[in-house]
This record gives C-alpha cells, sequence and structure tokens, in this order.
C-alpha cells in the first residue's frame, strides 16, 4: 500500500466503490461477483483475503470459493451473525472473534469494540 492506494495488492484492479459494490446487499449477487471474480481474475493467482462489508455477504463469497475447489481465504464479515457462527463452526469462529473484537461483562451487560492494531 502506498500513498492510500491498494495497488497491485487487489488482483482484480477493482478498487473504487462502484467497482466492488454488491447490489441491493443480496448474498446471490455477491456470489455471483465473485464467481466471476475467480474465473477472470484468480483462475491461476492465490485468493488470499476478501473484504466483506456483513456476514451474509462474507458466507456467498465462501460458497463460491468452495463450489470453486479453492482454498477459503480470510473472509472479512461484520455481524456476528448466528448463522456465520454455525457455519463456520465455534473454533474457526471465536479464533476470528477474538481478534476482532474484545468482549467485557459490567452488570450483567456485553458490550463490544473494534480493536485496532
Amino acid at each position: 500500500m502506498q500513498q492510500g492506494q491498494l495497488g497491485g495488492v487487489v488482483g482484480s484492479g477493482q478498487s473504487d466503490i462502484k467497482q466492488t459494490a454488491t447490489a441491493a446487499w443480496k448474498a446471490e449477487n455477491a456470489q455471483s461477483r465473485m464467481d466471476a471474480l475467480l474465473t477472470s481474475t484468480y483462475g491461476s493467482k492465490s485468493l488470499d483475503g476478501v473484504l466483506s462489508p456483513n456476514d451474509t455477504l462474507a458466507r456467498a463469497i465462501i460458497t463460491s470459493v468452495k463450489a470453486a475447489g479453492r482454498p477459503i481465504p480470510v473472509v472479512t464479515g461484520q455481524d456476528s451473525e448466528a448463522e456465520s457462527r454455525r457455519t463456520m463452526g465455534a473454533p474457526a469462529f471465536e479464533v476470528i472473534c477474538t481478534a476482532a473484537t474484545r468482549s467485557s461483562t459490567s452488570a450483567g451487560t456485553t458490550t463490544r469494540s473494534a480493536t485496532t492494531r
């Protein structure tokens, strides 16, 4: 990353929001886009990670990668949805959540805050 730009990090070269936005935030649109990217850009390239704005789209991305028979990269999600915890399984999901959030319990109330590294 140089001067705030992703440069050659994004294999597809698509880093503008107009290129990367998922229409209506629908899982089927995210899966279709990932299918296309895997074919057009990552046929022989390694896919190391995918930034997803929420868990629903992250699960669709993982579905696409699995269907293509590719190793699952690091995929972000933001909501900690119950379906994501079931889909990913407790051990894998807990590692990701522990790195991304901090839980504290006070007077029976759980609060979460993002950590920065």
